[in-house]
């Protein structure tokens, strides 16, 4: 695994900001790639002196935010047909994004900052297209969410440095780890919900 892991970092010094720009495009498109991870090794390397922290944090936030554009505009000027055919294919999909744009009617904007963490982050950009979200809107929001996100990446990284074992070991805490943070948003936007309500 060591021999694995210092291949990548190799690799990721021979890329450099481009490739972490590159990786996250990929993320953000909606590609089944582990940019996350990549975002942490990124970490290390900036420990190692190898990159600087805001470049690096500079291409992560705008590979990612730039990609999650294509999926948004795709679901803002074609969701309706996205839904049937997704209906047609996977009712149970269907169904799930049905429920992810009523998610992001009731609690709006937030959603698209606090979601890219979890597991349901890389679909907020078609929920947020299919409730037609104004384009600068949301990039601006995804802008906020993925500086966050990959922020603490990073910092995890750093904290880590060369000690990957311990993202290794404790790879199996990260679906609990988000799933508590989850619970913790959705408190959060709701009790932001009802007291703008009650304020009006």
């Amino acid at each position: 695994m060591s021999s694995v892991i210092d291949s990548i970092l190799y690799y990721m010094i021979l890329i450099g900001y481009p490739g972490i720009f590159f990786v996250m495009l990929l993320e953000g498109l909606s590609i089944p790639f582990p940019g996350a991870y990549f975002i942490i090794f990124a970490g290390f390397l900036v420990a190692g002196g190898f990159l600087s922290f805001w470049p690096a944090l500079f291409s992560g936030v705008m590979g990612f935010s730039l990609g999650s554009m294509v999926p948004f505009f795709l679901s803002f000027l074609w969701g309706k047909k996205i839904l049937s055919k997704i209906k047609k294919v996977n009712l149970g999909y269907h169904t799930k994004f049905l429920s992810g744009q009523k998610w992001l009617e009731r609690y709006g904007p937030m959603v698209v900052v606090f979601s890219r963490p979890l597991f349901c982050g890389k679909y907020v950009s078609y929920f947020a297209g299919m409730t037609k979200m104004y384009p600068t809107q949301y990039f601006c929001y995804t802008l906020m969410g993925t500086y966050l996100w990959c922020g603490g990446l990073l910092i995890a990284g750093i904290v880590f440095k060369s000690n990957w074992q311990v993202v290794v070991n404790y790879s199996s805490m990260v679906f609990p780890g988000v799933l508590s943070l989850g619970v913790v948003y959705y408190i959060i936007i709701r009790f932001c919900s009802r007291f703008s309500k009650y304020l009006k």
